[in-house]
Formats: structure tokens, C-alpha cells, sequence
């Protein structure tokens, strides 16, 4: 049996294949609870979980996790491949769920050798890649904030534009906390901008004049803002920066650890220039993937290399993509 599933965030329509390209069965569903169990009931009435494969065209998600826990084999394909085939079933580009899903079903029982099958995910590496992807999440949020910032200061008072190395950094939001418009700065002497320096341990290599005159020479906005509504809006996007960076150090904790209690991350820590936010990035996304003849090279490359292998750099980084490829895996 070959099962099509076409699916969406509102509702999913299966179809069943025998061997001869046959409907079996075929129905739609809302993606609700009740309707995906007792969808999953009715697969089974037709065969075994194991021996029915089911296409679908994503990699991830709800629907894919709760098939591979049933035991179904799971064949996510590309959409852009899936396109390609469809003038095989007519010259009609016309799309509809039953079509779809029926034609998912043929395009598995004829071409599925040569798709990849997904394997039941390992719980460890599920949470890894939910963390990072969070993350990575964050990381877009804090880019889009520091434009957002970037853009105000640019619009009204560009002065604290270029102060320092980056918007981002502690002292930049500790200096737009306390001077957030040109009013709260008009005061703001060669002394004082030591001061302040010091307490926030400046490093930038710019003396305290030097960053009062780059503060003073910037362009004033031809039409000010009130200093109390500027200074709300800047403070506003400083604390969504900080509570957005804040954020970002939590979740880089938490990969930390739960980086440490995965028993594959030394297969892939002995890679040269990994980081371990990198290498929780690369186990979560590689992880899954990795055939067991590649595990075992790497473990015996990784493992037993230990401390001889941080000085081979580019050339190791080599010997390992060599290696996955000589296991079939590369």
C-alpha cells in the first residue's frame, strides 16, 4: 500500500494505493485531534504501519511526527520536485486536494526507491532543533529591532549612531538610556563622558573627546521631535533590545546544556572551529540524518584524534566531509 497525503493547516485529504495503482481508500479531514486519530486508525485497517509508506510534502512538523511515532515510514518530498512530475498524470496544471493526494501516492508507488525515507526522531535531538530554530528566531527579532533602532536615530538624532561598535552592545544601550535625545546630552561634557566610559569598562580605543566630537559633528534632523516623545521611543526600542538579547542568552543556556547531555555531540565536537551554539545548529539539523556507518567513522576519527586534531584545521574539516562521502553519507 502507498498512502498520498496531501496536507494543509486547515484540513488534509489521504489517498491509498494498492500495488497496481488502485484507490484503495480515500478522505479528507479537519486537523483536528479526534479526526487525525481516527485517521490514523483507518490506515491501519488497510496493512501494517511499517509496510505502509506515506509521502508528504514536508520534512517536519505535527503531522509528520505524530506518523512516524504510529510507525509509517515517512517520505517527505519537495514540492518543487513534486511539480515537476505532475505532467506525467495530464497536461492540466489545475491543483485540488484529492488530485494531489492521489497523485503524492502514485508519484511514491513509482519513484519511491529512490526517495529518502525518515526515521523516528530522536527525542534529544527534537528538543535541540526546536531550540535552535527558536534561537535563530531571535537572532532575525534582534536584527530587525537594531534596523528599527538604527533608522530612529538616523531620522532624529544621529549622534549616538556611531559612538560605539555595534547598537547591540551594553554600553551603546546604556548610553541611549541615559542620554535617549540630543536635550539630555546638551550637558554632556569631556568629564562626564569619561565617567562614564569607565563605569562601563570601554574598550573601543577612543578617548572621551573623541567620541564627544563624533557625538557633536553628526547632522541634527531639520524638524525635531518633542525630547519627551523621542526619549519613549528610544527607550522603548532599547528595552525591547535588551529584553530580545536577554532572550537570546536564556535559549543559548539551555542549548548549552541540553548539548552536553546529548550522547552524539562528540561526533561532531571534534570538527574544527565549532562553536557550541554551531555545533547544537549542526547535530539538530545533521543529526537526523547521519547513517550509522557514518556515526561510527566519525566516532572513531573524533574520539580517537582527541587533542591532536585542533591544529589540522582546514585539512581535518576535509578528512572529515572525505569520510562521511567514502560511507555513503557525504
Amino acid at each position: 500500500m502507498f498512502v498520498g497525503w496531501d496536507w494543509a493547516s486547515a484540513a488534509h485529504d489521504v489517498t491509498v494505493l494498492n500495488d497496481q495503482g488502485r484507490v484503495v481508500d480515500r478522505w479528507a479531514f479537519a486537523h483536528t485531534e479526534q479526526a487525525l486519530t481516527k485517521t490514523l486508525v483507518r490506515l491501519a485497517r488497510h496493512g501494517t504501519p511499517a509496510d505502509m509508506p506515506v509521502i508528504i510534502e514536508r520534512p517536519d512538523g505535527l503531522i509528520v511526527d505524530r506518523l512516524l511515532a504510529a510507525g509509517h515510514p515517512v517520505v517527505p518530498v519537495h514540492p518543487t520536485a513534486f511539480h515537476a512530475a505532475r505532467p506525467r498524470w495530464g497536461a492540466s496544471g489545475a491543483k485540488s486536494d484529492p488530485g494531489d493526494s492521489y497523485k503524492l501516492a502514485d508519484y511514491l508507488r513509482t519513484d519511491g526507491h529512490r526517495l529518502r525515507r525518515l526515521r523516528p526522531a530522536d527525542p534529544g535531538l527534537v528538543e535541540l532543533r526546536a531550540l535552535t530554530r527558536l534561537r535563530e528566531d531571535h537572532v532575525r527579532t534582534r536584527t530587525a529591532t537594531i534596523n528599527q533602532l538604527t533608522a530612529l536615530l538616523d531620522a532624529h538624532w544621529p549622534g549616538p549612531r556611531n559612538l560605539f561598535c555595534s547598537l547591540a552592545s551594553d554600553i551603546a544601550l546604556a548610553f541611549l538610556t541615559a542620554y535617549p535625545a540630543p536635550q539630555a546630552a546638551a550637558r554632556l561634557g569631556q568629564a562626564r563622558m569619561a565617567a562614564f566610559l569607565r563605569r562601563h569598562s570601554y574598550r573601543g580605543g577612543k578617548t572621551a573627546a573623541e567620541l564627544l566630537v563624533r557625538l557633536r559633528d553628526a547632522p541634527t534632523a531639520p524638524a525635531r521631535l518633542p525630547a519627551a516623545s523621542l526619549a519613549a521611543m528610544v527607550n522603548a526600542q532599547v528595552q525591547l533590545l535588551r529584553a530580545i538579547q536577554t532572550a537570546i542568552g536564556d535559549v543559548e543556556q539551555l542549548i548549552k546544556q541540553r548539548l552536553a547531555e546529548h550522547p552524539q555531540a562528540q561526533l561532531l565536537a571534534a570538527l574544527p572551529g565549532v562553536g557550541r551554539i554551531n555545533l547544537a545548529q549542526l547535530l539538530a539539523e545533521v543529526g537526523p540524518i547521519l547513517c550509522p556507518a557514518s556515526s561510527r567513522w566519525l566516532r572513531s576519527v573524533g574520539l580517537n584524534v582527541g587533542d591532536r586534531g585542533r591544529g589540522l584545521g582546514g585539512s581535518r574539516s576535509a578528512g572529515v566531509r572525505r569520510g562521511l562521502r567514502g560511507v555513503g553519507c557525504g
